[in-house]
């Protein structure tokens, strides 16, 4: 009875289901009967908005039959693991990992069916339905304000400052500092512009009179010195004084929308700027403090900006765990319970590090647990783009095997609209669970020879050392040492060929991708040590007898150089050492 098996679905790279992620289906085959059950069979015909996939996991002693596109019902591949086997009570577990094609298009949806059973009963198990939504991706609005200093920044003014444009003058605002990487905008609509404006004067007559004001305004790209326009807008305004003694607010607000004129692409060290001209209509040029204009940065809450639609804002570049504190530490693809790791996140904004004003993690166990929520992360270093935040987890001693998320939100400005989000999956394994057997057989004797030997005096015996590696984690990278005593009353062979190793690694299938490194007998920098003193040092040179032989060696210590990897649906990797010593 499989019907209580259930299909998950995990986007990998967190946020919106957008294309080219990478969906993780995790099918849990639970076999509720009493019974065994066997010649069990997994069919999963991958959706069609699938460009490929790959088995990630499959149960030990299965048989992954799968074939990619054009197979299947949908054309997309057929994930076909079979001899799958299911004790009573069970559960199997197999894990597809599915790439979404670059053509999905915004709205569609994919859900992946598959069928598990055997000749006689199948059972269908089907995944919750995802929806690409490719319009909620990295793009937001991007306010310019200005700045009384005449700067164009991502900080809001509060100060109520202002600038004068004076009559048939331009003031120009410049993006400081200048773009920090690419940058896309949305030319798509005008460019729109908010300014709190006012005429400059102070005292005289008609104080409380209206002025007209033509405006043009210019959005331009100076790169290196050449000017290009990318937006313009002209329009007339009607200014209260600054002298105004009737009006409650004499400052007052304009919006301009700015007509597309170049739609280019935006550089790293582009300087933006927003030239903004004014002319007094009609009265005298010989009153020219009637004649000129107040930009204010701010004023009353509301400020004077520049609304950028960018394809390109503040963007998660990298979540990766490592083994220590930055700058410190190896990076990992695989955790296991109770040790500390240190999340570590690399975020860019275009227009500045300045700009990225939080960054902040969620961290979610295989069993949806979340033990942080949203916490901020300490940067630890920065650039003139970029800032690397970090944050430590420990994960429980008790933590079960299976995907943990991590997922990093940064928020861009100070207006609360913009952020972007990653997420990094990564796979928590038991540690490498190291088993060892020992056997030995007598190889030949003086009485006997090589014909059913014993054990007597001048016998010779080989020792065979079995290691396993049955945990899931692989064991850390050279980290595998065998020391062993010799039988008291035994001599160790180590040959008449100085140059032919003594102690001999045999590799298993699956491979240990371990190697025993030898140079000679009396090398301090290969991978085998003798000792004569029972163990207390590893530091004895050895010397054969005719036959090869060394009374004096009471231990052997072998280190063997590589990573161990722990066991999967391929098998148990393992190998095996053999040495030989003879009976005193």
């Amino acid at each position: 009875n499989l019907s209580s098996s259930v299909k998950r679905v995990l986007d990998l790279n967190g946020g919106q289901v957008l294309p080219g992620d990478v969906l993780r289906f995790t099918m849990d085959i639970t076999n509720s009967s009493n019974f065994n059950a066997t010649d069990i069979s997994l069919s999963d015909p991958m959706p069609a908005l699938i460009s490929s996939f790959q088995v990630f996991r499959r149960p030990a002693g299965s048989t992954d039959n799968s074939q990619p596109a054009p197979a299947g019902a949908n054309g997309a591949g057929v994930v076909q693991i079979d001899n799958l086997s299911i004790n009573a009570g069970a559960t199997a577990t197999v894990i597809v990992d599915a790439v979404i094609s670059a053509g999905a298009q915004d709205g569609e949806s994919i859900t992946n069916v598959a069928t598990v059973g055997n000749p006689a009963v199948n059972t269908t198990i089907t995944s919750p339905t995802v929806t690409i939504n490719n319009a909620l991706g990295n793009s937001g609005n991007k306010p310019l304000y200005l700045q009384p200093d005449s700067t164009l920044t991502r900080i809001a003014d509060t100060t109520g400052n202002y600038q004068v444009v004076n009559d048939q003058q331009t003031v120009t605002w410049a993006l400081a500092p200048a773009l920090q990487t690419d940058v896309t905008l949305d030319y798509s609509q005008p460019i729109p512009v908010t300014l709190r404006l006012q005429n400059d004067l102070t005292a005289g007559l008609g104080n409380n009179n209206e002025y007209t004001h033509n405006i043009t305004l210019n959005f331009v790209a100076n790169r290196n010195g050449a000017r290009t326009v990318l937006a313009s807008a002209n329009g007339q305004v009607a200014l209260l004084t600054a002298a105004n003694t009737q009006a409650s607010d004499s400052i007052r607000t304009f919006q301009f929308d700015m007509a597309i004129q170049n739609g280019i692409a935006l550089l790293a060290g582009d300087v933006l700027q927003l030239e903004v001209t004014q002319s007094r209509v009609g009265g005298s040029a010989n009153f020219p403090q009637y004649r000129n204009m107040r930009v204010y940065s701010s004023d009353n809450g509301i400020t004077s900006l520049l609304a950028l639609t960018s394809n390109t804002v503040i963007n998660v570049e990298q979540v990766a765990l490592y083994d220590a504190a930055y700058p410190d530490g190896a990076q990992l693809t695989t955790i296991n319970p109770g040790q500390t790791y240190y999340v570590r996140a690399e975020v860019s904004d275009p227009f500045g590090a300045y700009d990225i004003t939080a960054t902040r993690i969620t961290i979610t166990s295989p069993e949806g647990n979340v033990p942080a929520s949203l916490a901020v992360m300490s940067g630890v270093d920065a650039s003139n783009a970029t800032v690397t935040a970090e944050y430590p987890f420990s994960s429980p001693a008790d933590a079960i095997s299976g995907d943990w998320q991590f997922t990093v939100r940064a928020d861009e400005g100070y207006e609360g609209t913009v952020f972007n989000e990653l997420t990094e999956t990564v796979t928590l394994v038991q540690p490498a669970e190291l088993t060892m057997s020992k056997t030995m057989q007598v190889i030949n004797d003086p009485i006997n020879n090589a014909s059913n030997p014993k054990a007597i005096p001048g016998a010779v015996v080989e020792y065979t050392l079995q290691i396993t590696n049955d945990g899931e984690g692989a064991a850390d990278s050279d980290s595998i040492t065998i020391t062993d005593k010799l039988a008291t009353g035994t001599d160790f062979y180590v040959g008449t060929d100085a140059a032919t190793s003594p102690v001999t690694l045999t590799d298993g299938d699956p491979t240990s991708a371990l190697t025993l490194n030898y140079e000679n007998l009396t090398a301090s920098t290969d991978g085998l040590e003798f000792s004569q003193d029972g163990g207390v040092t590893f530091d004895y040179q050895p010397s054969a007898d005719a036959n090869g032989f060394d009374p004096l060696i009471t231990d052997v210590r072998i280190r063997l150089t590589g990573t161990m990897p722990g066991a999967d649906e391929n098998g148990t990797p393992g190998f095996s050492i053999n040495y030989k010593v003879k009976v005193q």
